[in-house]
């Protein structure tokens, strides 16, 4: 799987088990419901050049989806993990911009995103049942923040230099 740059929508769609990918150095996409309803939590490991994470793509999956080497992610779209309710954990998301509409729904912990420096779209729902503000720092790419992102947070966020939002809050 080494040379694999693309894994298609529904690929993985309602597997049962475990599916692992090691070494995915050169996969830069992974499609539209790609590992939907996947019994078993996916395992990912250096995916260095992942750009995209499409829509629905690991909604339903039991389990929390772990990913390591981010750092090239740019895109997370709807309902990407919609109904998994721990947040993935992801570092060093230094070059994502966009959180799509409902992208971690259901998730109810206190999301730990770092390094969110070229962030400009928090889409609608995005983070809805979330209860403790999240920590997130470096905003200053921001321009928009959806209806119901952070519907559940019962503190009020503590966001700083959103020098460049343009829409909510």
């Amino acid at each position: 799987l080494i040379k694999l740059t693309h894994i298609g929508g529904g690929a993985f769609e309602s597997v049962t088990g475990t599916p692992n990918f090691t070494n995915l150095t050169k996969l830069t996409y992974i499609g539209d419901d790609a590992f939907k309803s996947v019994t078993t939590t996916p395992n990912f490991t250096n995916l260095i050049k992942l750009t995209h994470i499409g829509g629905g793509a690991f909604e339903s999956v039991t389990g929390t989806p772990n990913f390591t080497n981010l750092t090239n992610l740019t895109y997370i779209g709807r309902d990407a993990f919609k109904s998994v309710t721990t947040t993935p954990n992801f570092t060093n998301l230094i070059n994502l911009t966009h959180v799509g509409d409902g992208a971690f729904s259901s998730v109810t912990d206190k999301p730990n995103f770092t390094n969110l420096i070229n962030l400009t779209h928090i889409g609608d729902s995005a983070f809805q049942s979330v209860t403790d503000t999240p920590d997130f720092t470096n905003l200053t790419k921001l321009a928009y923040i959806g209806r119901d992102a952070f519907k559940s947070v019962t503190t009020t966020p503590n966001f700083t230099n959103l020098i460049n939002l343009t829409h909510g809050l």
